[in-house]
């Protein structure tokens, strides 16, 4: 067996947010952060806490990028040494050969940054998603996570499931031909189990993801960000992954190609590895809607925006180097189109009936999803 084991960075916020399923006042979901937590979080950068378990290597650095990179690891090193950020991190970036819309941040306090986002974000865009990254490192997510695994019998039935799903989907590939043949059965059986435990991880990765979007956009002022310009950056972010949601190739929607539509011995092509598929065939919903989150944005830019230091002259120098370097390597300079958005963010898949459609990936996270 290949072997699944990563880490999806979960759990509670350092007692500052509802514990989850519990009830919060109005009409905010547990997961999100309120006014009143929001301006509990005095220290944005906690101590760090390394998480109990080694993550896998990460992907070598795109060799061409290399400047560019070294000038993204500089900032954000630079930027943590502000007393207000104080205890800081020293992260380590890299930026990955991907052409698709996505970065990740791991517990050991690495940033991924893909070729794709790099290549299409504007500099505010790339920021707001930089300190969300930063925020996720920030709090300990992922010693969080790891904790609720081990701890939470709710987190043993989650990691089983997935442990079940990786080895279902690992028995099926062809890996001469390199492709996945549905078991409809087998499927329907397992992912029965896979929605039942998945429901208490739900809960908490969407509070850990609503509190990198606060936290991050607090980092963000602390740089010299106004909170509106971050807001605009991830609204901007948002209406993208919206785009994404209702394209796919010749204009269908890509809720007709959802996992429920595949059929038995039905033929998933280019699949290398069960991680090809797995979060397409059992998808986690990890996050909250783009709705949610830019409601949180709005509902919390008083607070968000008393965190702004006016002084720091981090955004302006962030401004300045970005531009240049992207100017010098000749990266794209434009925003990424609906249509570009939707080849770089999907994948193809054949259906039994010899049509090719496309999928959607998830867009920018930590582990791969969304921001």
């Amino acid at each position: 067996m290949g072997g699944m084991r990563t880490f999806v960075q979960l759990t509670f916020v350092l007692g500052l947010l509802a514990a989850p399923g519990q009830a919060v006042a109005g009409n905010v979901p547990s997961y999100m952060v309120t006014d009143a937590e929001a301006r509990a979080v005095k220290v944005p950068v906690q101590p760090f806490r390394a998480p109990p378990v080694p993550y896998p290597a990460v992907d070598a650095s795109i060799a061409v990028l290399e400047d560019y990179r070294r000038v993204l690891e500089a900032y954000l090193n630079k930027a943590m040494t502000m007393p207000s950020l104080a205890p800081g991190r020293s992260f380590k970036v890299f930026i990955i050969d991907d052409e698709s819309l996505n970065a990740s941040a791991d517990g050991m306090q690495v940033v991924r940054v893909n070729k794709g986002t790099v290549e299409r974000m504007d500099a505010d865009m790339l920021l707001a998603i930089l300190c969300h990254e930063m925020a996720h490192s920030a709090q300990n997510h992922s010693a969080l996570e790891a904790a609720w695994y081990a701890q939470n019998p709710e987190g043993k039935r989650f990691d089983a499931a997935q442990q079940a799903a990786y080895d279902f989907i690992e028995k099926r590939i062809d890996t001469t031909r390199h492709v996945y043949r549905h078991d409809l059965a087998g499927y329907r059986s397992l992912r029965a189990q896979w929605e039942a435990a998945a429901k208490a991880y739900s809960e908490v990765s969407k509070t850990h993801e609503a509190e990198a979007d606060a936290v991050g956009a607090m980092i963000c002022a602390r740089l010299g960000m106004p909170a509106p310009v971050v807001a605009a950056s991830f609204s901007r972010f948002f209406d993208l992954a919206e785009a994404i949601d209702k394209s796919a190739a010749g204009g269908a929607d890509l809720s007709a190609y959802g996992p429920d539509s595949v059929k038995d011995g039905e033929e998933l092509t280019d699949v290398q590895s069960p991680v090809d598929v797995l979060g397409y065939l059992f998808s986690k919903d990890d996050h909250p809607t783009n709705k949610e989150r830019a409601d949180q944005f709005q509902r919390l830019l008083p607070t968000l925006q008393t965190q702004l230091d006016g002084k720091a002259d981090f955004y302006k120098l962030w401004h300045s180097r970005y531009a240049g370097f992207k100017k010098g390597l000749s990266l794209a300079a434009d925003e990424l189109t609906a249509d570009e958005a939707v080849s770089r963010n999907s994948r193809t898949i054949k259906r039994a009936d010899g049509t090719v459609v496309r999928v959607k990936l998830p867009v920018c996270d930590r582990t791969g999803r969304r921001p």
